[in-house]
């Protein structure tokens, strides 16, 4: 039995900025660790959990014995701001941190805690057990936490601190629960911690699980999960009992659709993974409610890959992460790609099972050229993806990467800029957190990186949204690929023909080079002068590439410039197509995209038949022995899974600054939410309908 003269309080908070809505998930880190305290000591402590900030404010009165915050880069700032404000109104509250936000090894727990005085302990890797041993020891102790157990030197495993009178780290071993191989935590959602996040409407969160933890990989831009810093390496896991009993939980309790993350590093690289997704597609069925799910798969286990993305079908576009294709740069970052002919193959069969796949490639990566990125890019699209996420490298604290032996290998220079919509006002004082991108390496000039930025915006807009793909593939059918395509529209157009395109360009650019700070405190002179600060608040801070899409999509005139500005750069390299037919092209592309709100749910559209003959390829009923002279009728409808997103997108989403915000948290989650099916009805009866050229 834990006796104590009163019974303890304990705040957990797993915190995110919170003025406007984003994809963030449910709080699974913090839910783990109250399960396992209640598991521990039952009603000897009084628990509470916290998610945004302001709720969090107005509960310090309580005066918590123990603040518990993790650590990420999108809220650090956010977290020191909160650590003040319950230092004012408790100055004994024992503040611990944990997450994986901290530079490896001991010197970088030490550098980090000198940094931070504000921070009395952290908790280095997996949190559950090593957060219990402190709550157990405050529980058998009268005094404060630092009297009893920092100016005592008491060691606790897997926990840091200062010494006092600047005596240097105190550090505990590693937990054998840490090399578990089946993970010993009580469940967060069966606990019911998870209960107050699954249904919140007026910030929507998106439900979260764990099969597995660890990773065996080594990739140096990746934390992998803290194996970098314990060196183990073996993948760990939940029952699997427990597991089909959350994902129950979580279908059967939620009243709302949602987006499901599968948090594991490595979906896929074990037999049982096939079980997971196939209860997952069960529940679906059974429940309906989940849109899509969300998962990483295993790098190298492709026959299984692909069996789960069998399983899930539409319920996933799976990601088979490259970084890239350039084999020599993948050895510098710790990589081993799958040989290209096996690429080759897993897209090919995921295709022939009716679906899609995504990769991932990175910009930056040590050793890569611009050029050698592009022919990355072409690797790509000959390797069939459907589409790329191509990012800037966020440093992130952890990795090897990040730190100072890398950075001078490779000249590695960082600029930093606002994580999008991670800003706002508590307590009187204005908090941004910010992300650390690579800006320039050895082999890559800042400008480079600057003259890739609108190239990759458009492979966003272009493939990944679908909203120029007809034209990436009349240009590549006739000779020219679609990576000069995508190179050429990204140029600045004539501002006597494409105006609104003209003056979308010199915005986009501009904002793509005011958004970089040489540092953070750069930065917050910048944003929070009053006039900066009222206008980051009333227009935000979106991920351009979401802007620029959103902007494409609300606008209709700024739209139709940008894709007769493609048929124009077609028409210009490939001069033996008929002109005619490319500009079809170009309407009928224009046709299938869907304005916001929804003005036409459905449309018939006139194509004529050697339009028709170059976009047959994603026209339901499309047959090539079609009459060539007859004009033929195609219905162009919005999907009813993606109508309906855009619906209760309008009518519920009370996070959402404008319509342009509430078309970026869309397509996060609808990549093809504002995109048209089309259905081949037949020869022309032009009664109703309208003309595609």
């Amino acid at each position: 039995m834990y006796t104590h003269p009163r019974k303890l309080k304990v705040f957990l908070a797993d915190l995110i900025h919170d003025q406007y809505a984003y994809n963030y998930c449910a709080p699974l880190n913090i839910g783990y660790l109250a399960a396992t305290l209640e598991q521990r000591f039952g009603d000897a402590i009084d628990l509470s959990l916290h998610k945004f900030p302001k709720e969090l404010f107005k509960c310090l009165d309580e005066k918590p014995d123990i603040l518990a915050l993790s650590n990420y880069d999108w809220n650090i700032n956010l977290n020191r701001s909160l650590i003040q404000m319950a230092r004012t109104r408790n100055p004994d509250v024992f503040i611990v941190m944990g997450g994986p936000n901290i530079r490896r090894g001991n010197k970088g727990t030490e550098d980090f805690l000198s940094e931070r005085p504000d921070i009395d302990a952290y908790v280095l890797y997996e949190g559950e057990e090593a957060f219990a041993n402190i709550v157990e020891h405050m529980i058998g102790h009268e005094n404060t936490l630092h009297k009893s157990l920092i100016e005592q030197g008491v060691i606790l495993p897997q926990v840091a601190y200062m010494k006092p009178n600047n005596e240097g780290l105190a550090v505990g071993p590693l937990l054998p629960s840490l090399s578990s191989k089946d993970i010993p935590h009580p469940s967060a959602w069966l606990s019911g911690y998870m209960d107050p996040y699954l249904n919140n409407t007026a910030f929507p969160l998106s439900p979260i699980i764990e099969t597995t933890r660890g990773c065996p990989y080594s990739c140096t831009y990746c934390t992998a999960w803290g194996t970098a810093a314990t060196g183990i390496k073996f993948i760990r896991k939940f029952s699997l009992d427990v597991v089909y009993e959350e994902l129950e939980y979580i279908f059967k309790n939620s009243k709302q659709s949602f987006y499901l993350i599968i948090g594991d590093a490595n979906i896929g690289i074990l037999d049982r993974d096939l079980e997971i997704a196939q209860r997952i597609r069960d529940l679906r069925d059974q429940y309906g409610k989940v849109t899509s799910v969300g998962l990483d798969t295993s790098k190298n286990n492709i026959k299984r890959n692909v069996e789960v993305y069998k399983i899930l079908g539409d319920l996933s576009i799976p990601t088979f992460a490259q970084q890239t294709f350039n084999d020599d740069i993948s050895v510098n970052i710790g990589r081993k790609n799958v040989p290209f002919k096996d690429t080759l193959k897993l897209v090919e069969d995921v295709h022939s099972n009716g679906g899609q796949i995504s990769t991932d490639l990175l910009i930056g990566l040590p050793g890569e050229s611009k050029e050698r990125h592009v022919d990355s890019v072409r690797a790509a699209f000959k390797a069939g993806f459907d589409k790329f996420q191509v990012g800037d490298i966020r440093l992130l604290l952890g990795t090897e990467m990040e730190e100072d032996l890398q950075r001078d290998l490779y000249g590695i220079e960082t600029k930093y800029r606002i994580i999008p919509n991670s800003f706002g006002e508590y307590g009187g004082e204005r908090v941004i957190d910010y992300e650390n991108c690579i800006r320039k390496t050895n082999d890559m000039s800042a400008i480079d990186f600057q003259e890739l930025r609108l190239f990759h915006g458009n492979i966003f807009v272009m493939l990944n949204l679908e909203i120029g793909r007809p034209l990436l593939e009349i240009a590549n059918r006739h000779g020219w690929h679609q990576v000069d395509l995508l190179w050429a529209i990204s140029l600045l157009p004539d501002p006597g023909r494409f105006p609104d395109l003209a003056k979308h360009y010199e915005w986009y650019v501009a904002q793509s080079e005011v958004e970089w700070f040489d540092s953070q405190e750069e930065a917050d002179a910048y944003y929070t002068t009053d006039e900066n600060w009222k206008t980051l608040n009333s227009d935000g801070f979106p991920k351009l590439n979401y802007e620029h899409a959103s902007r494409l999509i609300s606008n209709p005139v700024l739209r139709e410039q940008f894709l007769k500005y493609g048929a124009e750069k077609i028409k210009q390299q490939l001069p033996d197509l008929d002109p005619v037919v490319v500009d079809g092209v170009a309407d009928f592309t224009n046709a299938r995209v869907v304005g916001y709100p929804v003005l036409e749910h459905e449309i018939i559209l006139f194509v004529p038949a050697e339009v028709l003959h170059e976009v047959g390829s994603i026209v339901k009923g499309y047959s090539a022995n079609l009459d060539r002279k007859e004009k033929q009728r195609v219905r162009l409808t919005l999907e009813t899974e993606e109508f309906n997103a855009i619906v209760e997108s309008t009518k519920n989403n009370e996070k959402a600054r404008s319509d342009l915000h509430a078309i970026q948290m869309l397509i996060q989650f609808h990549n093809k939410c504002f995109v048209r099916s089309a259905e081949l009805l037949g020869g022309a009866d032009q009664k109703s309908g309208r003309n595609a050229a």
